[in-house]
């Protein structure tokens, strides 16, 4: 009873719903409370799982990229319970978004700071580009939501002439996109990072291509426990 107490007057203080917290009953038992992992590993219930087609699978580097915009990060205190709401801000090179793109088969991570959102393309298609020079290997398909941000003209041109195929997810099922969960997995790992590293909220970018960094170095399953760097 004392120690669900202490972890619900945390939580209350946090400003973090309870209903975005599921505790553990090793966590009940637990002495401390970190509050940086409480802030920033807070999440709504996990989607189910989504298995593709076999005829979609894909069994090499390249066969298709998943590609998303993450949106402009929100200072701490919105995180903690500020009543202000959202605070947007830029990190101190004058980045407000990142482009974070997923190869489905290696599960290799690129993560690209832009200033604007119509950044975006120039910065894809240099991606593309340069991973087909690297790999010697035609980006088969693309895989994105309906984003005003994408379903533009020189996309699509660079696509066509490229022999590359576009996809795009259904609307308002973003589980449909692998990089959605990278998005929630990095801004999560960024926030905990500057936390215990008490750095200020200007330092996201550089965050988020450091975590980016240390996930494609992990051995992952679907290359036979390689790692994808």
């Amino acid at each position: 009873g004392g120690k669900q107490l202490e972890v619900a007057n945390a939580n209350h203080s946090l400003g973090i719903s309870k209903d975005l917290i599921r505790t553990s009953s090793n966590y009940r038992h637990s002495t401390t409370t970190c509050e940086g992992c409480i802030a920033g590993k807070s999440k709504a219930a996990p989607l189910r799982q989504l298995k593709a087609n076999p005829p979609r699978k894909t069994s090499s580097s390249m066969d298709c990229w998943s590609a998303d915009i993450m949106g402009s990060f929100s200072t701490f205190e919105h995180i903690y319970g500020s009543k202000e709401g959202r605070n947007h801000l830029s990190s101190y090179q004058g980045y407000n978004y990142i482009l974070v793109i997923q190869d489905h088969h290696s599960k290799f991570i690129i993560v690209i700071p832009l200033k604007k959102k119509s950044d975006a393309i120039k910065e894809l298609i240099n991606a593309i580009k340069r991973e087909q020079v690297q790999t010697g290997k035609t980006l088969k398909r693309l895989h994105k939501d309906g984003a005003g941000e994408f379903n533009n003209n020189e996309l699509t041109e660079f696509l066509n002439g490229n022999g590359t195929e576009q996809t795009n997810t259904v609307p308002y099922t973003s589980e449909h996109n692998p990089v959605e969960r990278w998005n929630q997995t990095l801004q999560t790992m960024a926030r905990c990072l500057i936390h215990h590293a008490k750095g200020c909220s200007e330092l996201f970018s550089d965050a988020v291509q450091h975590c980016a960094h240390l996930i494609n170095y992990l051995p992952q399953p679907s290359i036979d426990y390689k790692v994808p760097y």
